[in-house]
């Protein structure tokens, strides 16, 4: 392959043969298949659930809104993989016949229901 030195940068060129090298010496990971569907069905989940429903203005509001969705997700959300429990949540429910409480998420877009104590 010739190169020329006035249309390429060096440094990307060098870069993307060392990049080809090491894929062809490594191949890919065995666990590239099941971390993209995992990725896939998030991304999937923040666009269905969150950004379809809002305006980003900027940069910094988008990284909020996904931290604010992250913590929605992971504290609030249950999920059918792991028996419709929440990943991070609290370990112990509180029951009886206390009021029911809404925690908005998002400004209202969504909300974690749970019981006074």
């Amino acid at each position: 392959m010739r190169l020329d030195l006035r249309t390429t940068n060096l440094h990307e060129y060098v870069r993307s043969k060392r990049m080809a090298e090491e894929n062809r010496l490594w191949g890919p990971s065995a666990f590239a298949g099941s971390a993209n569907a995992i990725c896939e069905r998030f991304l999937g989940s923040v666009r269905c659930e969150c950004l379809d429903h809002l305006l980003v203005l900027d940069e910094r509001h988008l990284l909020d809104v996904l931290v604010e969705y992250c913590r929605y997700f992971n504290e609030s959300r249950p999920h059918q993989g792991i028996g419709q429990l929440v990943p991070i949540g609290a370990l112990s429910a509180a029951r009886g016949n206390g009021s029911v409480v809404a925690i908005p998420f998002l400004n209202g877009l969504h909300h974690d229901y749970r019981r006074a104590a």
